[in-house]
């Protein structure tokens, strides 16, 4: 357990520094992760309809919306703030 705590904090560690060292490449790589994530979302052609969907899938539906939106303008902020 203590081994996978220290993994973590490693990992989360690194990853904070790869932002704040190098924001132009992670603004950029949140931006294509934000966009990808989107085409796949209109390619698949949901419906937002409530009927049509159950509540678990609802939730998903708005959840990966909402992450989607969260990834790209956190990209545009560390792209600005560059």
């Amino acid at each position: 357990m203590k081994i996978l705590q220290e993994l973590l904090k490693n990992v989360k560690n690194g990853v904070l520094f790869f932002i704040k060292e190098y924001p132009l490449v992670t603004g950029i790589i949140f931006i294509l992760i934000g966009l990808s994530l989107m085409t796949y979302q209109l390619k698949n052609n949901e419906s937002f309809k409530m009927s049509e969907h159950n509540v678990i899938s609802w939730k998903a539906l708005i959840s990966i919306w909402t992450l989607i939106i969260m990834l790209i303008s956190y990209g545009v902020i560390l792209i600005y703030r560059y």
